[in-house]
This record gives C-alpha cells, structure tokens and sequence, in this order.
C-alpha cells in the first residue's frame, strides 16, 4: 500500500493523448483541467491530471497499461495495488505510476454508464446520452464538457484535491 499521496510528476497532456488515443475507448480529461480545455488558457497550476473513461471499459485500459505502468484503486482512502482481471465495480479512482516507488502520473476516473447513457453516480436518475459527454479542444484532445465538470465539481461535498476524492 502506497501513502506518498501528493508526489505526483505530471504527464503532459500530450502524453496522456498519445496513450489513450489508440484505443476503442471513450476518454477524457476531467477535473481541473478540462476546465481550462474548455476555457482555452490555463486558469491555475494543477497538482494532478484525471482521465475519465467508462467503468465497463477499465479491463481494456488496464491491458493497455499494465506492462508500463502500476496501477493502484483508491478506496476508503487507502491505494491498493489493482490486479489483473479484477473488476472495480465499487472503485472510481485508479492511480497509475510507473512503478511502486515512482511519482503519480495521472488518475483515472470510472463513470457508470448503461447502453447509450452516462449515470451520474450521486443521483442515478440524472443521465445523458453518452454522445453529449465530450467536447474537443483545436488540438482534437477531448475533456468532460463544461455542464458534466461542474456537476461532479458542486456534487462533491469533499475538497478537490486528490486524496479526498479516494
């Protein structure tokens, strides 16, 4: 069980396309940083970077990344190593670094979805269809649009940083 929760070295988001981009899956950035996607300028420094994806997909991202990276669920704010062929159905936040000992590059985020439609996990009756998820910046990197980041944002009754939100 890792407890350095705030060494983090950032992947840029550059990097985090270049991973994701090949793969058949829904991706974003979250978090504070898709506020700055959608604004276009950088509002503030950002100590973490969120990638959300869906939850029925965290088997084919975590074949993507086990060979490079380690991959950790958060949960009842402890990181406990994630194995292969465990399915997270309770887990929303997987942080990944290189190996036990290296900086935290990026988190992912698990969002539920059914057939065509997002869930929002706090009130599972508010969902939308998943088309209307993601918007795109000139660079084609895509985030969590504006409405989505603030829901999450104001639903939270914990702070933003990032061990609160294990």
């Amino acid at each position: 069980m890792r407890t350095d929760l705030s060494n983090w070295k950032l992947l840029a988001i550059t990097e985090i396309y270049e991973l994701f981009s090949e793969t058949p899956v829904h991706w974003g950035i979250t978090g504070g940083l898709a506020l700055d996607m959608h604004l276009g300028r950088k509002s503030r420094y950002h100590r973490d970077i969120d990638v959300v994806i869906y939850r029925n997909d965290q088997q084919i991202i975590y074949q993507l990344l086990k060979n490079e990276w380690t991959l950790y669920k958060a949960k009842d704010g402890k990181l406990s190593l994630w194995g292969e062929g465990d399915f997270l159905n309770t887990v929303n936040d997987i942080w990944v670094s290189k190996d036990n000992h290296s900086p935290w590059s990026f988190q992912i985020m698990l969002m539920n979805c059914e057939y065509d439609k997002w869930i929002y996990r706090r009130e599972k009756t508010i969902k939308i269809p998943k088309v209307e998820l993601f918007s795109h910046t000139e660079k084609n990197f895509p985030y969590l649009k504006l409405a989505i980041q603030l829901l999450y944002k104001g639903g939270s009754s914990h702070s933003t940083s990032s061990s609160a939100r294990m």
